[in-house]
């Protein structure tokens, strides 16, 4: 290969590097310059190693992306349909250190099974369930829940879960909640996010009380 030859591939070649990474037109110029003016005193292998490394960083450097934005955030509204009292009870009481399950203490668990309907009327559809425990904390004003969320056919979910996870502070009044979404299966595998629900009840029938947790999910592909 002669001299200009080799001279016009490294030149080729040092623009498509310049095309991979971040380095200023005037200082790409000076660089380009002196590695040619280089090629006129090498030796046969030196100049064949030279041309090999060059090309090589032009395979090897990934090329210049765009500033990839975080995906939009996917929002699902669930109502919570939690009966304390009568035969749907859905929040017991299951275990306590002591064996006294009525008394408040550090320790007792609560198992959780709420409806989750698409509305907040008593006769909303069925679309799922809330299955979880909640473990109350050393002074009686911290609760650590775990749950997961099961989305029926009907929900247009078909059988998918998400999982969430959190703590419920009471000196800072009953008013919000705010959970980790730890993940899914299904159409929501692979998600995570917050989760915010109301410390009151939105409506109240009979035993039945209903809440509003707002789930922002990253991660929803819709399929």
């Amino acid at each position: 290969m002669q001299l200009r030859q080799i001279s016009t591939f490294v030149r080729v070649h040092l623009k498509k590097l310049r095309n991979h990474i971040h380095i200023d037109r005037e200082d790409f110029r000076i660089l380009k310059h002196r590695i040619c003016m280089a090629l006129f005193k090498m030796n046969q292998p030196t100049l064949l190693a030279l041309i090999l490394i060059v090309a090589q960083l032009t395979v090897v450097v990934p090329h210049k992306v765009d500033k990839v934005e975080a995906d939009d955030p996917f929002t699902l509204n669930l109502y919570l349909h939690n009966t304390i009292e009568g035969d749907n009870e859905s929040l017991i009481i299951s275990a306590a250190p002591d064996g006294n399950l009525s008394r408040p203490q550090f320790g007792r668990l609560v198992a959780l099974s709420n409806i989750l309907r698409d509305g907040l009327e008593p006769d909303s559809l069925r679309i799922g369930t809330q299955v979880g425990i909640v473990a109350v904390g050393k002074d009686l004003l911290d609760d650590y829940i775990s749950y997961v969320y099961h989305l029926n056919d009907d929900s247009g979910y078909n059988g998918s879960t998400i999982v969430g996870q959190g703590h419920i502070d009471y000196r800072n009044g009953n008013e919000n909640r705010t959970f980790l979404v730890l993940g899914g299966t299904g159409k929501f595998f692979g998600v995570s996010g917050t989760e915010f629900g109301t410390g009151e009840p939105l409506a109240i029938y009979g035993y039945t009380y209903v809440y509003l947790h707002t789930l922002t999910l990253y991660g929803y592909k819709g399929t």
